[in-house]
């Protein structure tokens, strides 16, 4: 009987070690791009690293006047032959300009710079066109034709998307990662194609679907279907809330200027035109997006600018802030991490030290000083133990491959300082030390020049 109970003690044991350890395997499996360094804030990869793809076409279709028009992408990405990874993660960049103005090329930058992030970045020409001024000068547009620009945008979003599921092997893409960053109407598009089904679309845009087709099998005949992993709504807003949540829950970034007048902070109308006689759309700003994902649960974020105006924001500048801070959002949801928060002002968190959520607790060091940083040949690292706890230090380059340990042993309570030599053959770049005590971690960079 003895025997008995120690074998199907023993078995319990081996269940559940196997349990914790099937765990570990299953997170890096589910987080593989949550390492330090890429897809951060931080730019990776070197200008001549990326690579350009201009003017693909995605898809051709008919312009509001009726005129045939192919339609392009450009998308940029790391030289294959330079990045080892086998699958990254998509950005797809949505411009503004009203339905009318606007084009790919206002996203370039940006796109370069998520690119230099290790991201395939893409930015889109959709189809514009519609009588904005009207007869009657400010706030007489046409409204049927807006309505109908409104429309066809999802259609080509929708089909550049699917076309990108479909070259996804030529550019590496991860199609279980694809997320849609839109500014202004590009924002607005962004979220109809995340969330509007064509129930919904022919609600609020009625009679458009009669005249142009479905919204998710036009302007090309590929039909693979997606799933969005994250939106970010850089000063847009939304036909309707009650869309949100009801077939996908999709994290959501909004960053609003306070002050804006075109695209209201919670509901008014478009261009805010109060024309009775020519009733223009009824929106739904940041704020009610806001209010309604956190009710539906669904992780989101809205950060203000209390002075800013339509996608100007003198306190979140526009050229640094902003793409890190829609990067760093991409980046933690990318590691399963997400916070819902509201804030006005800066409230950018960096996020090029993120590690894989789950393999570890983060620790939380009293008193922990790395330096000189940056390194040339020696390096000292100390901190105060509360008690005797194992540790290792490792330093891992940018990719996340281990390039050298440097210390692995115990230390009792008190101050632990060490000394360490920069081993030959490390290359002047950036590094991160990996400092784990018992179960817990955190990463810190080094620059070694």
């Amino acid at each position: 009987m003895l025997f008995f109970w120690k074998a199907r003690f023993m078995k319990n044991i081996f269940f559940f070690v196997c349990l914790i350890a099937a765990s570990q395997v299953s997170k890096a499996q589910v987080f593989p791009y949550c390492k330090p360094g890429l897809f951060s804030e931080q730019t990776y990869y070197s200008d001549i690293s990326i690579t350009h793809d201009l003017n693909v076409i995605y898809g051709s279709n008919l312009t509001f006047q009726g005129n045939p028009i192919d339609l392009a992408l450009d998308i940029h990405y790391p030289n294959l032959l330079i990045d080892p990874l086998p699958l990254r993660p998509a950005i797809i960049l949505l411009h503004g300009g009203g339905f009318v103005s606007g084009s790919k090329g206002d996203m370039t930058n940006y796109c370069v710079k998520l690119a230099r992030a290790g991201y395939v970045a893409v930015s889109v020409d959709y189809r514009l066109g519609w009588d904005a001024i009207g007869g009657g000068g400010s706030c007489n547009g046409n409204i049927p034709q807006l309505k109908y620009a409104m429309y066809r945008a999802i259609q080509d979003v929708n089909a550049s998307i699917r076309f990108l599921v479909e070259k996804a092997g030529d550019y590496r893409i991860d199609t279980s990662n694809i997320f849609l960053v839109g500014q202004s109407e590009g924002g607005m598009t962004a979220m109809e194609c995340a969330f509007m089904n064509q129930i919904e679309a022919d609600n609020l845009l009625a009679g458009a679907s009669a005249d142009l087709g479905k919204i998710d099998s036009a302007s090309n005949t590929i039909f693979n279907t997606y799933h969005l992993k994250g939106i970010v709504n850089w000063c847009g807003a939304a036909l309707d809330t009650n869309m949100i949540g009801n077939d996908q829950a999709i994290p959501l970034l909004s960053i609003h200027g306070l002050l804006d007048s075109i695209m209201p902070i919670e509901f008014g109308t478009y261009f805010n035109c109060q024309n009775a006689n020519n009733p223009y759309p009824n929106l739904y700003g940041p704020k009610s997006i806001y209010k309604r994902m956190k009710n539906k649960g669904i992780c989101t974020e809205a950060n203000f600018d209390a002075s800013g105006s339509h996608c100007f924001f003198p306190s979140l500048e526009e050229t640094v802030y902003i793409p890190a801070k829609f990067t760093c959002f991409i980046k933690n949801l990318l590691c399963g991490n997400c916070t819902t928060e509201s804030k006005v002002s800066y409230n950018q968190k960096s996020c090029v030290e993120s590690a894989p959520v789950g393999t570890a607790e983060m620790w939380n060091p009293i008193d922990l000083q790395i330096f000189p940083n940056p390194v040339e040949n020696n390096i000292q690292i100390s901190a105060l133990l509360n008690s005797s706890e194992s540790i290792s230090i490792e330093m891992f380059d940018m990719t996340g491959k281990a390039v050298a340990t440097l210390f692995v042993g115990r230390a009792g309570a008190g101050d632990f300082k060490r000394s360490f030599v920069i081993p030959d053959g490390i290359s002047k770049g950036m590094y991160f030390l990996k400092i784990s005590v018992e179960e817990k971690q955190i990463n810190k960079r080094i620059l070694i020049q």
